[in-house]
Formats: structure tokens, sequence, C-alpha cells
């Protein structure tokens, strides 16, 4: 089968040392600090066969994230950008939908021709993160598109436990199109819901949320505020396109935070409360964190789901005097996240629709790429079928 194939030059910083696990394994934690001179092509790969416990998916939609594209933003030294988990060489794509054409001999829930998305990280199920329901930490962990071969081919092969039907979604939508679509933007509905409800507990109705980025991460933050019960989403994003995007998807005003003091923004558009809930979804902390420190509410928290490969600084003292939270979150596995997310959209209470404003044919992925690192779309998605 065709696929798109990314590649790169294991060569660990001088600072960095791997452990013995990712020297045997070539799996890299911290991929910026390892990982050098990325390059990609479509290559003919050996077709996927199903596992007794796996199943085969026919791509359909995959969607384009902001992580692929830090697979190909280099350092002055050629290091990758993404700072997660990471090996090469890897067939990209985790944010994704299609049909199941092939399934084990042990799998009974999953059915041939159930439309699908996956829950994209594949825990081991015995170690300690795991054993005590924390699966997105888990320390035998594997990614769908990052240590293990994802979306951007024809076929993929996944644990079935990692599948969900989408079928859910069709009494919404007008077209098998748009249901493919809609499969494709699961994922990042989900990193957010996780980060959101599960690692920072929630909001209550009629809080104050401001969010910092409106790439699709921040976007589907906008949708689940709004669902939640936010009574006024705030948004400072510098992309034009972006800003108008995120009003589309459920933001109260949208802001260049180079243009005026963000704090005056938000002081003027919460009477002077301040944020009761901030995100962090541009993965630009030397940016965005001051900014985040000076409009806390009282008893406010700052909620970190953008990566970024740098170190930050943070000034405790304000955080301090209003009692605030700061919460770092990762992963969208486990917990019901996956059904409650699909059960969002087939309720409509959340659309992802208005985020997709690109879709490109396969063969042209590497067009899709310089598209994404424009940063002026929402989600791109991959037309595989």
């Amino acid at each position: 089968m065709k696929a798109f194939v990314v590649d790169a030059t294991w060569d660990p910083r001088p600072d960095y040392e791997p452990s013995p696990s990712e020297m045997a394994t070539r799996k890299a934690l911290i991929g910026s600090s390892v990982w050098r001179h990325p390059r990609a092509d479509f290559r003919e790969v050996e077709t996927p066969e199903p596992g007794p416990l796996d199943v085969v998916i026919k791509l359909r939609r995959v969607g384009f994230c902001g992580s692929d594209l830090h697979f190909f933003e280099t350092d002055a030294d050629g290091y990758i950008s993404y700072p997660g988990l990471t090996r090469f060489p890897i067939v990209l794509g985790h944010e994704l939908a299609g049909d199941v054409v092939a399934v084990g001999a042990r799998v009974t829930h999953v059915r041939i021709g159930e439309p699908v998305t996956i829950e994209d990280m594949i825990r081991c199920g015995t170690c300690y993160p795991c054993r005590i329901d924390q699966p997105n930490h888990c320390e035998n962990l594997d990614e769908i598109g990052f240590s293990l071969n994802g979306g951007f081919a024809e076929y993929v092969r996944v644990p079935a436990r990692n599948c969900w039907s989408i079928a859910s979604l069709r009494q919404r939508l007008a077209s098998e199109a748009e249901l493919y679509d809609c499969g494709a933007m699961v994922e990042p509905f989900t990193v957010v819901y996780n980060a959101l409800v599960h690692a920072a507990g929630g909001i209550r109705p009629g809080a104050f949320a401001v969010v910092h980025g409106a790439g699709p991460i921040g976007l589907a933050s906008m949708a689940m505020l709004r669902a939640c019960g936010a009574a006024r989403v705030i948004v400072f994003e510098t992309s034009e396109e972006r800003r108008t995007l995120a009003l589309a998807m459920g933001a109260d005003s949208a802001h260049d935070p180079r243009r005026g003091a963000a704090r005056e923004v938000v002081d003027a558009e919460t009477q002077g409360l301040g944020a009761d809930l901030q995100i962090e979804a541009a993965g630009a902390f030397a940016h965005t964190l001051p900014l985040m420190e000076e409009s806390v509410a009282l008893k406010g928290t700052i909620l970190v789901i953008g990566r970024d490969s740098a170190h930050a600084n943070i000034y405790p003292e304000p955080l301090q005097v209003k009692r605030a939270t700061l919460v770092l979150a990762k992963g969208n596995a486990g917990h019901g996240t996956y059904p409650s997310v699909l059960r969002l959209i087939a309720s409509g209470r959340i659309d992802p629709r208005p985020m997709i404003t690109a879709k490109y044919p396969f063969v042209e992925i590497a067009a899709a790429l310089a598209a994404s690192g424009a940063r002026g779309h929402g989600k791109i998605l991959i037309d595989v079928a």
C-alpha cells in the first residue's frame, strides 16, 4: 500500500542522555531532544494484517494536527520541535476515520464494515499508572502516528479496544462524507475534554473563560467551554483568519494579543473579576503564561494543553495572591472520554464542521503540510478515500 512516511536522524543532544529503554526501542520520550533533520516521502509499505485483538481500517479522512507540523519544524541545530513521544520512521496521522475491513480472531465488539474513529493512545494495561486507571501516563505507552504507524496511508492496524463507532453521528449529518469528516475531528475534542473535565475538574456554569490560541485545540476548547456552560469565552489569537473562526466556534470576542493589553481586555469583559479559567492552546509559553498570570481571577485556573519544547518561566506571586491553580494536561485516553465526545457531537451540543477550512487529496499531503505551516487554517483534512 502507499503511505506517507516520515524519517529523521537519531542524534541525542549533548545534554540529553537517553534511557536504556529509549536506546533499545529507539522510542524517544522527548523527541525534540533526540531527532534531527526530518524528511518525508510517499513509499510502498506492507499492507497491515490484524493480530488476534486488532482491526484493520480502510482510511477515509485524516486530520492534519499541529503535532504533525511540529515533526517538520526544526531549530537552528535541525532538531524537531515536537517535544513528546516519537519513533522514526513512522507513518503520521492520528486523527482519523474509516471503515473496518478486517478483524482479528478474538475481536467480538467491532464488525467489518463499521465506520470508526480511534483512540490513538495505546496503553499496556499492566504498569502502575495503567493499574490505577491513569492510561495517559502509561509507562510503556505507544501512540498511533507517533511511535506506531498512523493514518496517512491506505490502511492502518489498531487494537480493537481503541476503536469507537461513529455511526451515531449519522442522525445529524447530511452525507457519508460529513460522517467521516466529523469522525476525523473527534480526537482534538477528546484532548480538550480530558484536559478540561478530567485534569482541571471542569468549570462552573457561568464562568468567565479565556483561550490563548485559536488553532484546532483552541477552537475545540471554545466549543467545549460553551457546551459546559461558560458565560463568556474570550480568545487571543494573532491570526485574523483564526479569530474569525473563533467566533464561529463559540467565542464571544477574539483579540490580537499584539494590540493592546490582554489584561485590560479581560478586565473589561469580566467586570474586573478576571478569568476563572484560562486555556493555553498556543504552545507558546513565553508569550502566553505572563498574560495568563496577569488575568487570573480569585481561585482561578490556568490549564495548559499546548505543547512547547522551550523552557518557560513562571512568576508565582500573582498566582499565590489569587490562590490560583496551575494544571498541565496530557492525552485523551480512557475515562469514557471518547463516548462522551461522540455523544456531544451526535446531540448537536458540539459541531466540529465550522473548524474544517480545507481538504486535500491523499497525494497532496505535502501541500497540506505547507498550508498548515501558515497557521491560518482551522482543521485541514486529508481525503484518503
